[in-house]
């Protein structure tokens, strides 16, 4: 017979060890919960989600900010590599731009008379 206030599985025996140990696993179990109730609390869930999305918009801003770069020295490579062809694209932008300008006043000057 063990004459410990333990059993071999290391569980006590005597009535004050279960106690303590009743004790010690209640304030375990409070910690837990406590725990549980920040992580699923509304306002910390709203505060994480905010975060992520910063996270989130910082990234795609990084992505956008290094594809416009990209563009930008590809366009200024093919201007330099074909000024002709550069210039005759820009001026048939230009003409589609004053086109759809023409028209929107066209239709506006129709609605307003």
């Amino acid at each position: 017979m063990n004459t410990d206030a333990t059993a071999t599985n290391g569980t006590p025996t005597s009535p004050d060890g279960l106690e303590h140990e009743i004790e010690r696993t209640r304030e375990d179990l409070v910690g837990t919960v406590d725990a549980i109730v920040e992580r699923v609390h509304p306002k910390e869930v709203a505060d994480r989600n905010a975060e992520q999305l910063k996270r989130d918009a910082q990234r795609a801003l990084e992505q956008a900010q290094e594809q416009a770069s990209d563009l930008q020295d590809r366009a200024s490579t093919f201007v330099e590599e074909n000024p002709d062809r550069a210039k005759n694209y820009a001026i048939g932008a230009g003409l589609v731009l004053a086109l759809l300008f023409l028209r929107r006043r066209r239709r506006r000057t129709r609605t307003d008379g």
